[in-house]
Parts: structure tokens; C-alpha cells; sequence
């Protein structure tokens, strides 16, 4: 006899659907790095404009440029934290689907345990029983001879 987990398919298939949700995070993950490093790079391209005219020639040319390339870089900024909020909740409501992914798996990996413990009682009973029986006909054989 061999030890067949009736939910077996269920088992892979919730392992498989976990798996998908590990590489969604992953790539959320990702996005979520990507627009820190935006955010830091607008930040740092706002902080040298505003820097750079300090203690130099004012060149009026150069403060049209800055003001808006200033104000560009503001609006992109706040787009983007807005972007992040959102993609952070993303983030963490894609982790409870996980999570409760993770469960089921555990909670199915667990029956398929017990069925499989409870199995190898019954198979280990019986063998028990067959050799009782054997046993039992040996030494009904042994008096017939006798």
C-alpha cells in the first residue's frame, strides 16, 4: 500500500500560489527601491539649484532655468511620494495574502502529517494483524500434526 494525501493538489497548487505572491512582492519591493532612488536623486538635483547661485554672478537666464527646472522637479517629487504611499500599501497588502497563503499551506502540510501518521498506523496494525494470524495458523498446524 502506498500513502496517497487526498488534498495533494490543493497542497501544490496553494505552494504555487504562494510562490507567485513571494515574486509579486519581490518585484513590488523593487518598484518601491526604484522610486526611493528617484526621490533622492530629485531631492539632491533641487538642494545643488538652490545652491548654486549662492555666492555667485546672478545671471537672470540661469534663475528662469532653475526656478522652473526647480518647480518641475517639485511636482515630479510629490507625484512620486504619493506613487510610494500608494505602492507601500500595495506592499503591505500583498504580505497578508501571504501570510494567509503561508497558513493554509502549514494547515494542509499539517493533515497531510496526520493522514500520513495515521496511515502508517494502519498499515503497521495491519502487518501486525497478518502476522498474528500466521501465527495463529502455525500453531494450529503444529497441534493438527501432532
Amino acid at each position: 500500500m502506498k500513502f496517497q494525501f487526498r488534498l495533494k493538489t490543493a497542497l501544490r497548487f496553494t505552494e504555487l500560489e504562494e510562490s507567485k505572491k513571494k515574486s509579486e512582492i519581490g518585484s513590488i519591493h523593487n518598484r518601491v527601491i526604484d522610486i526611493e532612488r528617484r526621490l533622492t536623486l530629485l531631492n539632491r538635483n533641487i538642494r545643488d539649484l538652490l545652491g548654486w547661485s549662492i555666492g555667485r554672478e546672478v545671471n537672470v537666464d540661469r534663475l528662469v532655468y532653475q526656478s522652473r527646472k526647480i518647480e518641475t522637479d517639485r511636482n515630479e517629487l510629490q507625484k512620486l511620494e504619493r506613487n510610494l504611499v500608494d505602492i507601500r500599501n500595495l506592499l503591505v497588502q500583498r504580505r497578508e495574502e501571504l501570510l494567509k497563503i503561508v497558513m493554509k499551506r502549514k494547515a494542509l502540510e499539517s493533515k497531510e502529517e496526520k493522514d500520513h501518521k495515521a496511515f502508517r498506523t494502519k498499515v503497521s496494525r495491519t502487518e501486525q494483524k497478518r502476522l498474528d494470524d500466521n501465527h495463529q495458523l502455525l500453531k494450529l498446524n503444529k497441534k493438527a500434526e501432532a
